[in-house]
């Protein structure tokens, strides 16, 4: 696949209401390699459940493990693309709406929803996100000051930034009211289950994700390969691979040499075990849930739509 693309600031419209994205509909020239891979590559040898889990481990982007759950969408999520071309952005769309359904996530109606999981092509993300963080822009509120100068300041061909608030172990958000103690009438507060000796009282709630990709990137990539990434980075809170993975992962699409063509056993069980935790579950517990990694390729027992 390959392109050009305009301006970001042209393509991408957000308003900051909790996080809530709004984009102008846009396309430029793009031209895909192939809709469908031809083997999935799933590695030299048989993982161990130790590296499968230090892998997992390494992938998720988590502040305490023990005291957090993994963020997660906990409302219907809406993919959406800007600055492809109609055809290969309906098959993006159409393929992380696959990947979100065998995860166990619940899809809003695709021909009536408000986008929540945006990807952005243009020509140099980093100089886009550079002007709209010097320029204030919405697009970054809930960020503190040190995200926002980590994606200024990074070189590489995709930035990636999710919102998130605490809720409730069962999904309660923050209402605005007189809470305990010294709380004033304007401070939020969370009305939480019972804390549990397994469970935590509140959990990590993803209202929205944004991902900006360089063109040139993915020049000689296919649309599952994108798309695939994309479910990966959109829909969990994980980073690319920058190293070399012991386990193959298509984390590792803009970092490594020979990348699969599409989603390995291990991403898909890491979406499955993410979809399929309990309220309040601690990130170390998702994290630890068993894999099933193989040396060819398994769909994952995902539920279907």
């Amino acid at each position: 696949m390959h392109g050009r693309c305009l301006s970001l600031r042209r393509r991408l419209a957000l308003i900051a209401a909790l996080s809530l994205f709004v984009i102008a509909p846009a396309a430029t020239e793009a031209v895909a390699q192939s809709t469908t891979p031809d083997v999935v590559v799933q590695g030299r040898h048989t993982p161990t459940r130790r590296e499968v889990q230090d892998q997992a481990i390494e992938i998720s982007q988590v502040g305490d493990r023990y005291e957090e759950t993994l963020a997660r969408f906990t409302s219907p999520v809406c993919p959406a693309s800007v600055g492809l071309p109609r055809t290969e952005a309906e098959a993006l769309i159409e393929r992380l709406r696959d990947d979100a359904a065998r995860a166990g996530m619940d899809l809003a109606k695709d021909n009536a929803c408000t986008p929540n999981a945006v990807i952005v092509f243009v020509h140099n993300g980093q100089q886009e996100i550079r002007e709209l963080v010097k320029a204030h822009s919405p697009a970054f509120d809930g960020l503190s000051t040190a995200e926002r100068h980590q994606l200024a300041d990074d070189a590489r061909p995709v930035h990636v930034w999710r919102h998130t608030d605490v809720r409730g172990r069962d999904g309660q958000a923050e209402q605005s009211g007189k809470g305990l103690g010294t709380a004033s009438a304007s401070t939020p507060s969370l009305f939480m289950t019972l804390p549990s000796h397994i469970m935590l009282s509140t959990q990590m709630h993803m209202n929205g994700s944004i991902m900006v990709i360089d063109v040139p990137a993915i020049d000689g990539k296919s649309v599952v390969q994108i798309a695939d990434y994309a479910a990966m980075r959109l829909f969990a809170p994980t980073r690319s691979m920058r190293r070399g993975a012991t386990v193959d992962t298509i984390l590792s699409l803009f970092d490594a040499a020979a990348a699969p063509t599409e989603m390995t056993t291990f991403d898909r069980g890491y979406l499955h075990n993410l979809y399929h935790a309990q309220n309040g579950e601690p990130a170390y517990a998702t994290m630890g849930k068993p894999i099933v990694v193989s040396g060819a390729p398994s769909p994952h027992p995902g539920r279907n739509p």
